[in-house]
Order: C-alpha cells, then structure tokens, then sequence
C-alpha cells in the first residue's frame, strides 16, 4: 500500500507539471494513474469482499442483504472516484451529477431492506 501511495504522489507532482506546460495531457495522466489505482484496489477488494461474506453468514445475514451492502459499497467508491475525476477536468456540475445518481441508485437498492424492516415492524405490532 506505502507504494502506491509514493507512486501516486510522485505522479501528482507529474500531473502539476503537466497541467503548467500541457494542460491537455495532464487530465489524460491523472485518469491514467487513477485507473491503475483502480485496478490494483480491485485485486485487493476481493479478499475483502470474501471476509465480508464470511461475517454476513456467520450472523446469519441473507446472501441478497449482503449483496445490496456490497453494491451499495461499489456504487460509493466507484461515484467518488468519477466525480473526483470530473471535478479535477474543471466539470464540477457532472461531478455532482454523478454523486446525485449514486445516492438515488443506493436508495433503489435499499428498498427491499426497507420493506423487511417495515414487515418486521407489523408482525410486531
């Protein structure tokens, strides 16, 4: 992890460089080196993912809540991590746009759940 932390500063040095002498290369670089990132964060999440899946059957936790949580979680990193690259192009409207159709796209996904929770609820009552 310290790596790509050096690696990504380093470019971020690269990218204000770039922005000084060829403006329209440096957003091309910063998606570049953010993609890499990217990619590397996959490999890693999936052990991540698996531990996770591991806990929600240890308590018993239904394979489609814990498949929401894990969308939910994706919907999340992926939003940001666009939005941030919108942001950093100078397009901050799109950026907020993309962050706007996360948050609705985990409120779909968090339907069911509600619906659960309101059943429980009446069964209570």
């Amino acid at each position: 992890m310290v790596k790509i932390i050096i690696v990504v500063l380093i470019c971020a040095l690269v990218s204000v460089l770039l922005k000084t002498y060829k403006p329209e290369i440096a957003i091309f670089f910063t998606l570049a080196v953010s993609l890499f990132v990217l990619c590397y964060l996959v490999t890693e999440l999936e052990e991540i993912i698996e531990v996770i899946k591991t806990f929600g059957e240890k308590a018993q936790i239904p394979a489609a809540y814990m498949s929401i949580l894990l969308k939910m979680v994706g919907i999340s990193y992926l939003s940001e991590f666009a939005s941030s690259l919108c942001k950093d192009a100078g397009q901050g409207t799109l950026g907020t746009n993309i962050e706007t159709v996360a948050r609705v796209s985990m409120l779909i996904l968090s339907i069911p759940v509600l619906r659960s929770i309101l059943d429980f609820i009446e069964e209570i009552i």
